[in-house]
């Protein structure tokens, strides 16, 4: 470029007089940079390392732990630290002088424009003042010149030159000031600041988090990432290389970048670069033939690489997915790769327009995510859009897999057997549905996402009829995270998550009280366990039992009437005189105002379950004594308090009548089964409420803590037991007791409830009723029965010694707050519950039955 200047000064001097002279300097860029390599050469050899790694020591990430070479590792001294602090310093100098040899070749490249720019002034003004007119006279290199022209064209250049003059001259400045900095920041050293200006810069790149690990900052450039992407590929397939130190270096990148819990995501900047990297890096691998989901998997199974390192990388690749699907990670349905977003979205189905992505091909990049997705560690949840939308596709799936139309010659789907689908589809739900604002999505609203891209296409019915009428492997585990969070969040204290709960438990019990669904549920193939069509929750007890949570969770909203007129759904309790109808409701807080007809179905999908029922009967019971509780203590009216606990009960048994007669059992053996089922709910409230009453009175009473040991597990050891001691066939006179039968039934059981009630208020000691006689014993632990028929065949002697020589003798000091004259109080309860109670079972089966 020196040439160039003289050539354009010589014109300028001998046309206009004129000439450019801009400073100059003599550092040279690639010297510099040969310096800096040589003090790279330095900072690797400081860790022991050979400079063969130089390249990727500063390119790649590596594992922090095994930087330093084993010559160092091997002293053990415990000087570790001081040999990472003197190569970081090292490195650091090499990242400086990297930054000034920029400099120096972005003023040279500044002063060469600068020159161009005066080449191309003079050029334009020799070119203005030549001229071949006669009448010209002044003679100059050979042209013609008109004067007046010259004047106007040297003047012109002149200021020209003097721009030009301005800006080298500042540029100049600006570069001794870098000059002084570079020398400044070399006596400061490594500190935070300088190195991230320098990381940011490009001039160190992943060598300080090499050598000093989590806090540094780190290079994300999109650029680099499909070099990432090129380098991993290399590894693929059966010609793929054996994996070196290059290969783990490009693993360690990939796992920093796309971990889900990586520092990396710590810091806004770093998240924005952190998720561009990532979409940039499978983009590039999504162009292979078929796309990435494919193409990895084989590519993995095919390569060189152990059992251990292909699950290693495929759980990277596949945990790197998952992050840049999360929106809280930066990530999001757009930045995915086109073969992720058409899997979630899945293949045409019956009733939809074709497409081009055919059901096999669907399958086949299903396999390729399940395969990638299995080998993580698992913490990592999907992006809500993602999730939505992979989760409706997979419900929608399965049903069309799980119904006769695909089992046929003509089926939509004959090549998606519901056994090829069960593993690929519960792995990646095991993902999706860890998000729970998808799986709100999915069950709050009948369309979820509709109208937004990358989200659920499907209807809410539709969804749950796949995912909860295919026969899972694992008896319905990994499904039931789709509802397990709503009875979690309940009583949250955080007021939305306790409203999307409550909204999502009621989408829920209105899809599966919806026709077409409970038909579809309660005739789902059931033919692994030799049995052709059964309801759902009898082939998924590890669903079923969520369920049973929900209903617990809940219990004191299957108390709510909604009369006519009433806005049924998750709504506000109303501020009028109705309200103090509901005992268990305040009014302005949110509750589920369900059906009669919709709780029906919801508890015949829970009673239909042999092992449920006795649960479902127990929490109800419980929840009797809580609202009974509510009467004594002077929390609820009478009436409103037993007809609340009526109407439950009548609910509950109601539910369980119309599935035995659908189930085509004759009425008296339905009402066997119901009977059966109270004696085992009996059993099982009368032993957890004996272990709540040794607890030194919880204060929220035994009907809380009944239902809050119910709640933890619905198939507890204590359900186990109860129904093997219930065993034995009732006698009609047990069945009739045990459905509450006669009027001496309900005093009976409202007496026993009351009493318990007493126990738990500290107004009666289990000692007063042993020395009575009222206690039972079984295994040595003596307790209250929950229900009279445990008495045997005294019991109606027993219910007139508890009634007349027990409750009515408890001293007032005793009765804490409770009525004076309790046994009047328990008595004219059980008057209210009479009246209120329309016992279905009775009303519907002993009619028939002249004999009981």
């Amino acid at each position: 470029m020196s040439d160039d200047l003289s050539s354009h000064n010589s014109t300028a001097r001998d046309t206009f007089g004129l000439s450019f002279n801009p400073k100059d300097t003599e550092a040279e860029y690639s010297t510099i940079m040969d310096a800096a390599d040589g003090i790279t050469d330095i900072a690797v050899r400081t860790l022991g390392r050979s400079t063969d790694l130089k390249d990727d020591f500063d390119k790649l990430a590596m594992d922090y732990t095994h930087v330093i070479g084993a010559q160092i590792r091997n002293q053990g001294d415990g000087n570790e630290g001081m040999w990472r602090q003197a190569s970081y310093a090292v490195n650091y100098c090499a990242g400086e002088t990297r930054s000034w040899a920029a400099e120096v070749k972005d003023f040279k490249k500044k002063r060469n424009n600068l020159i161009k720019e005066w080449g191309d002034a003079v050029k334009a003004a020799v070119d203005k003042v030549q001229s071949d007119s006669p009448g010209s006279h002044s003679l100059l290199m050979g042209g013609v010149f008109d004067k007046k022209e010259y004047k106007l064209a040297k003047k012109e250049l002149s200021g020209k030159l003097e721009e030009l003059n301005d800006r080298a001259s500042n540029d100049w400045k600006k570069f001794k000031q870098k000059a002084e900095d570079y020398g400044d920041n070399l006596k400061e050293g490594p500190t935070p600041e300088n190195v991230k200006r320098l990381v940011d810069a490009g001039h160190i790149g992943w060598s300080a988090y090499n050598i000093k690990g989590r806090g540094e900052p780190l290079p994300l450039k999109p650029k680099d990432a499909a070099k990432l992407a090129r380098t991993l590929d290399k590894y693929l397939g059966p010609d793929g290389k054996e994996p070196d130190q290059a290969y783990q270096n490009a693993l360690l990148t990939l796992q920093i970048v796309g971990g889900y819990n990586s520092v990396v995501y710590d810091n806004p900047i770093h998240k924005v670069q952190a998720s561009s990297y990532l979409e940039r890096f499978y983009s590039e691998l999504d162009e292979k033939d078929g796309g990435l989901l494919r193409y990895l998997k084989k590519g993995i199974e095919d390569s060189s690489l152990n059992n251990e390192e292909k699950a290693q990388l495929a759980g990277a690749l596949g945990e790197g997915l998952l992050t840049l699907s999360s929106e809280d990670h930066g990530g999001g349905w757009s930045r995915l790769p086109e073969s992720m977003q058409r899997v979630a979205e899945g293949p045409a189905l019956s009733g939809e327009p074709p497409k081009p992505y055919h059901h096999i091909a669907w399958k086949q990049d299903l396999d390729g995510l399940a395969y990638l997705l299995e080998s993580t560690d698992g913490r990592a949840v999907p992006g809500s859009s993602f999730s939505t939308t992979m989760t409706s596709t997979l419900g929608r799936v399965l049903y069309e897999a799980n119904s006769d139309a695909s089992s046929g010659p003509d089926g939509v789907i004959p090549e998606l057997t519901p056994r090829s689908l069960d593993g690929p589809a519960k792995t990646i739900l095991g993902f999706t549905l860890e998000n729970e604002d998808a799986n709100y999505a999915i069950l709050a609203t009948p369309d979820p996402g509709k109208g937004e891209p990358g989200h659920g296409h499907y209807h809410r019915d539709d969804i749950i009829k796949g995912l909860f009428g295919h026969n899972w492997s694992d008896d319905g585990r990994t499904v039931s995270k789709l509802i397990n969070w709503i009875p979690e969040n309940a009583d949250s204290q955080v007021s939305w998550k306790r409203d999307h709960a409550g909204e999502a438990a009621y989408g829920l019990i209105e899809a599966l009280a919806d026709k077409e669904v409970a038909e579809a549920l309660r005739n789902v193939d059931n033919s692994i366990k030799g049995e052709d069509k059964t309801a759902f929750t009898e082939q998924n007890n590890e669903l079923a039992g969520n369920l049973t949570k929900i209903y617990i969770a809940y219990i004191d909203d299957f108390t709510l009437e909604v009369e006519s007129g009433d806005k049924a759904g998750y709504v506000e309790v109303p501020e009028d005189e109705r309200s103090e109808g509901f005992p268990l409701h305040t009014p302005g807080e949110k509750a589920m105002f369900i059906p009669e007809s919709s709780q029906n179905n919801f508890l015949r999908f829970l009673v239909t379950n042999d092992k449920l029922a006795p649960t479902v009967l127990a929490a109800t019971e419980a929840e009797e004594q809580r609202i009974f509780e509510k009467y004594l203590t002077g929390e609820g009216r009478i009436t409103a308090t037993a007809d609340s606990a009526a109407s439950l009960r009548g609910v509950v048994d109601g539910a369980m009548l119309d599935e035995y007669i659908d189930e085509g059992r004759e009425k008296k053996e339905a009402k066997k089964a119901a009977a059966k089922n109270w004696e085992t709910a009996y059993a099982i409230v009368g032993g957890t409420a004996s272990a709540a009453a040794g607890a030194a009175h919880p204060a929220a009473g035994a009907g809380v803590a009944i239902l809050t040991e119910l709640g933890k597990e619905p198939f507890k050891e204590l359900v186990e037991d109860k129904l093997k001691e219930g065993e034995e066939e009732p006698d009609d006179d047990e069945i009739n007791s045990m459905i509450l039968g006669s009027d001496s039934d309900i005093q009976r059981h409202v007496m026993l409830q009351g009493t318990q009630i007493l126990v738990n208020n500290g107004a009666l000691s289990m000692e007063t009723l042993d020395n009575a006689g009222l206690l039972v014993d079984q295994g040595g632990k003596p307790y209250l029965p929950a229900h009279a028929h445990e008495w045997g065949a005294g019991r109606s002697g027993k219910i007139d010694v508890l009634r007349d020589d027990v409750i009515d003798n408890i001293p007032s000091k005793d009765l804490n707050g409770l009525p004076e004259d309790i046994k009047k109080a328990i008595v004219d309860y059980k008057k209210a519950y009479q009246e209120q109670y329309d016992n279905p079972l009775v009303e519907k089966t002993i009619d028939d039955d002249k004999e009981d």
